[in-house]
């Protein structure tokens, strides 16, 4: 999206992970095993604060739609420690966020899988 952003200036490209969100259904498509055993991690990080809701997690995307001044074009947004609370820009803690190098590889490659080059 970062390459995009610089691309094309007159569009908005915001990236945001709504976080460890409980109550999506992240879980319908797996084996039995497999929902039971995420449904327990995610029960477990909900008790110990480290997830929220599913509402929580929604607010995130219209936040970043809205609030144009604190979410910029080009950036990535995520839970700034750990998988919930407070969002920040990832490239201050993941350097290779702000390597318009691997953001503009990423952009060509992506493309030539949608052209089936």
């Amino acid at each position: 999206m970062s390459s995009m952003a610089r691309k094309c200036p007159n569009i908005r490209f915001v990236t945001m992970s709504p976080g460890a969100a409980t109550g999506t259904a992240v879980r319908r498509d797996l084996p039995c095993y497999k929902r039971l055993l995420v449904g327990t991690i995610l029960a477990c990080l909900s008790m110990k604060g480290k997830a929220h809701s599913l509402e929580v997690g929604a607010k995130r995307y219209v936040d970043a739609l809205l609030d144009h001044a604190t979410y910029q074009s080009g950036v990535f947004y995520a839970s700034k420690v750990g998988l919930s609370g407070e969002v920040g820009d990832q490239s201050e803690f993941l350097d290779y966020f702000s390597n318009n190098t691997f953001q503009d590889n990423a952009n060509e490659a992506i493309r030539k899988f949608i052209r089936g080059d």
